[in-house]
């Protein structure tokens, strides 16, 4: 990362050292109308900030405000050093606004002195503001990252090892107003804030955008933000509200419910991709946390993969689930409504899923994986292969359940968007991929032949033609048969078969 300094080099020593303002390029102002008017002085580069206001919040701001205005992508760092303790929710830090009219959309990383480090943002002109973060006190690293409309909040505690706080979209001017803010959350008090280490400078480089891997399998999570995906909370949260900070990315993983104890329910979600997905292999890996919350503080830790989810967002959607849960993981659930048909060791027992077992059929509820392969203490790999109306679940390399004819409403259930659950428990995900699928029945039970007989002229490149439908059927989980022989086009043979490719032949 690169950084300018805020105050050139050259101000500071031709000037006499300034008390009661601040040096150009920065201005200092009130923002909206606290009762007690604030100010702001910087000696040497350390600003001392007295700011009133009831809070930065709602649809209006009250607070003190040291800024210049720039243009483009940037990063704005500093040491909160010290903070007044006028109220849990006094704020200080660095922020990032489209105007200086007490309603502007802006980005906030701040520190308060009841409720941690955090990121908060009012996302459009005169809109509702929103807020998550972790615990923490001064003296604290604050930055803000701005690339275009994304904006990154990260925090320290020694200026150079960065932890993310939050990622969010706010639609803002290209020229913006950025610098420190300071309110007392206390209508009859000012607080006072001492801030120092103010940089101004370009945004770290973003790593590569991800790119099909060498198995054909593309990221859909980018490591650093929830683009292409939405949270969704119970309770009336609702979509992309995450008031207490309980999505967060940290360190290319998603981290759910990173939270302080707390006896009150945690409220269930998930985080979902925007669009919908048909005929693909998905992988994940996850691993546990040691936190649980109310109301699951006593029972198993548990998350789920929810996929072909379609409809309005609750807590448990339409949809088909691949449980995640302590020593459950690959369990079927059939949520909102559908069914599915499968095998189990016994229909009237506990529905153990069994290959080749008793068959059952438009089964709601639950089928119990086959075997135990999650581990408790280190990372898990979930690999779903999901083809049209059939699924199945795999867990560290072992097959663990297997279903077909999903239906919702008595019609094939066949796509849907892909959603990642939080159910109380701690956990991590990571290297979130999915890989598309050309078949139309899939799993190992599609079967294709290629016949490359040929009795005139024989194309060199019928070998490779071979090798190529061969490692395509590896690679998406359907059997490939070869042959020359003609006395298998029978209708006996041929009904083993779900498609039969000509490759290259010749002659009669």
């Amino acid at each position: 990362m690169k950084f300018r300094t805020a105050i050139p080099l050259l101000l500071i020593v031709s000037l006499p050292l300034c008390f009661g303002q601040v040096l150009a390029p920065w201005s200092s102002q009130d923002i909206g109308s606290p009762a007690l008017t604030g100010s702001a002085s910087e000696s040497s580069g350390t600003f001392t900030i007295d700011a009133g206001g009831v809070d930065i919040w709602g649809t209006t701001d009250e607070f003190h405000f040291v800024s210049q205005q720039i243009t483009g992508d940037f990063s704005i760092v500093s040491r909160v050093a010290s903070q007044t303790d006028t109220h849990q929710w006094a704020k200080a830090g660095v922020m990032i606004r489209e105007s200086l009219d007490a309603n502007s959309a802006n980005v906030f990383t701040m520190i308060t002195p009841g409720n941690g480090v955090r990121q908060q943002r009012r996302s459009t002109t005169g809109g509702t503001t929103s807020n998550d973060g972790i615990t923490a006190s001064p003296p604290i690293w604050v930055r803000l990252d701005r690339v275009g409309n994304n904006f990154n909040s990260f925090t320290s505690s020694d200026g150079a090892n960065w932890n993310s706080l939050s990622s969010s979209t706010v639609s803002m001017d290209a020229t913006a107003y950025l610098g420190l803010a300071v309110t007392s959350h206390n209508i009859g008090a000012l607080s006072t804030v001492v801030i120092d280490n103010v940089s101004i400078g370009d945004p770290p480089e973003p790593p590569p955008a991800p790119e099909a891997s060498t198995d054909g399998y593309i990221s859909l999570f980018n490591g650093q933000n929830f683009d292409n995906w939405y949270t969704f909370l119970e309770d009336g949260i609702g979509v992309d509200n995450d008031p207490n900070g309980i999505f967060k990315v940290v360190n290319g993983m998603v981290h759910l419910l990173d939270l302080t104890d707390t006896e009150s329910d945690t409220p269930f979600g998930y985080f979902a991709t925007n669009e919908s997905y048909r005929n693909y292999r998905l992988r994940f890996e996850y691993l546990w946390g040691t936190k649980k919350f109310p109301p699951r503080e006593n029972l198993l830790r548990d998350s789920g993969l929810l996929y072909h989810t379609e409809g309005v967002d609750v807590v448990w959607p339409t949809s088909i689930e691949s449980q995640v849960q302590e020593g459950d993981t690959g369990d079927f659930f059939t949520l909102g409504g559908t069914r599915l048909d499968t095998t189990v060791v016994s229909p009237t027992g506990s529905r153990v899923y069994q290959e080749g077992g008793v068959p059952i059929f438009n089964t709601p509820n639950r089928i119990i994986h086959s075997a135990t392969h999650d581990f408790l203490t280190d990372w898990n790999v979930v690999d779903t292969i999901v083809t049209e109306d059939e699924g199945i679940h795999i867990v560290n390399g072992f097959v663990n359940n297997r279903g077909t004819n999903f239906t919702h409403g008595g019609s094939p259930l066949t796509e849907g968007k892909i959603a990642l659950q939080v159910e109380g428990a701690e956990i991590f995900y990571r290297n979130i991929e999915l890989k598309p699928l050309f078949t139309t029945g899939g799993g190992p039970d599609y079967k294709v032949l290629v016949f490359s007989k040929t009795t005139g002229f024989r194309h060199g490149s019928i070998p490779d033609g071979i090798s190529a439908v061969e490692t395509i059927g590896l690679r998406n989980g359907f059997t490939v048969d070869t042959t020359e022989d003609a006395t298998m086009f029978n209708d006996e043979t041929l009904a083993q078969y779900d498609c039969v490719i000509w490759m290259n032949t010749s002659g009669t």
